[in-house]
């Protein structure tokens, strides 16, 4: 297992110990910019309208920095990732509170009350099986996300980041990932993943500022919560 892969598996990866001077810094700068794009919003009342108005900023934040990112640091090998393609849709995603929140909002706002309540159905039977079990054994359950609808993201506008840091250069390595989540060995473009990864850390700073914690969910269990 590489050291890139072995990080991500394990959710540890530090911007600081991968890439360039340069890049350090540009990582350093999304992170800053996304805690303050958060102390801002929340300086004043919490309603759903300002969680949405701080994703969307976020989002256009790292969006804006990633179209950069492919021109200046393109990844060594061409994505594979596709619609339909989801082997990596059976892998535990933490979530940060900001996230659910949009989510569940969004899903409430876009599904017809029998969607959301066969949405809450599979919540509650992907729950059964991988509440409280390692990052390892989810994966080995090979149990996909709910909100997986054939073989496509039902919420892909707004899924998690750390689903949208997250492309593969080796589908064959997904697919063997898959079946024997041990032998994880994904390449992945990291300047992609990094640049999520630095907006997640933002957040949860701004979150530790705010209540005087850092807390990130596991999105199936947060779910069962939110909906």
């Amino acid at each position: 297992m590489n050291r890139l892969s072995s990080s991500i598996k394990n959710d540890t990866i530090n911007p600081a110990s991968v890439g360039k001077e340069e890049d350090i810094k540009l990582y350093f700068e999304i992170k800053e910019s996304t805690k303050n794009i958060v102390n801002d919003f929340f300086s004043g009342p919490n309603n759903i309208n300002v969680i949405r108005d701080v994703y969307e900023s976020i989002s256009e934040l790292i969006e804006k920095q990633y179209q950069e990112q492919l021109s200046t640091s393109p990844p060594n090998s061409p994505l594979v990732c596709r619609s339909g393609c989801s082997h990596c849709c059976a892998m535990r995603v933490l979530v940060t509170p900001l996230e659910i929140l949009q989510i569940a909002s969004y899903i409430k706002s876009n599904y017809s009350k029998s969607e959301i309540d066969e949405l809450i159905k599979e919540v509650e039977q992907a729950d059964n099986v991988t509440h409280g079990l390692s990052e390892e054994e989810y994966g080995n359950t090979q149990t996909y996300c709910p909100l997986l609808v054939n073989n496509q993201c039902s919420i892909y506008q707004i899924r998690p980041f750390e689903c949208r840091g997250y492309s593969s250069m080796d589908v064959n390595a997904c697919k063997k990932a898959l079946n024997s989540y041990s032998d994880w060995d994904i390449p992945i473009y990291k300047e992609q993943y990094l640049l999520f990864k630095s907006a997640h850390s933002g957040i949860m700073e701004a979150q530790l500022l705010k209540q005087g914690n850092l807390q990130l969910l596991e999105l199936t269990s947060a779910l069962k919560i939110a909906l």
